[in-house]
């Protein structure tokens, strides 16, 4: 983050927009937005787990995931049944997809990644668990929504669409 805020600092113009084609956690994009370094931002994103978050907190659902996680009582039981259930809308899928970010080995979404033991500091499965900082963090997002577009897409794929070509 400090070298992208030097670089776009260091330009003699603010970019109309900033794209983020491979977004994930989104602190680059969320970076841009928050401190005005940018007109617009692109975050695009084509894990579907991810996107999901994405797209439920940028299209009008940030404050149900906010609430979802600010009541979920964490623990071993509640961990598994959330994450046994199947879901088709993208909120629940969203919450989801942050309890496996919170509760998994570094964070790893991927196939195989197991729920943390220990976790870190001896917390165990809360090492990582912090609902009311999660939550204000999705809630801020609202303020910097005019500046964000999300799109579930290959991000090579914009790449090619915006790149510069010489």
């Amino acid at each position: 983050i400090p070298t992208l805020r030097k670089w776009l600092h260091n330009k003699n113009m603010k970019p109309a927009l900033f794209i983020e084609p491979f977004v994930c956690g989104g602190i680059v994009s969320l970076t841009v937005a928050f401190e005005n370094l940018a007109d617009k931002v692109l975050m695009v994103e084509i894990d579907e787990q991810v996107a999901s978050v994405w797209q439920t907190i940028i299209n009008g659902e940030a404050q149900w995931l906010a609430k979802k996680i600010l009541n979920f009582d964490l623990n071993n039981e509640s961990l598994a049944a959330e994450l046994g259930k199947e879901y088709s809308d993208c909120k629940h899928i969203a919450f989801q997809t942050i309890l496996k970010n919170r509760t998994f080995h570094g964070g790893i979404l991927a196939e195989g990644s197991g729920i943390i033991k220990f976790g870190e500091n001896g917390k165990g499965l809360l090492s990582r668990w912090y609902p009311g900082t999660l939550a204000k963090r999705i809630e801020s997002i609202n303020f910097i929504l005019k500046k964000i577009k999300f799109i579930k897409t290959d991000g090579l794929s914009i790449i090619k669409k915006h790149a510069l070509c010489e």
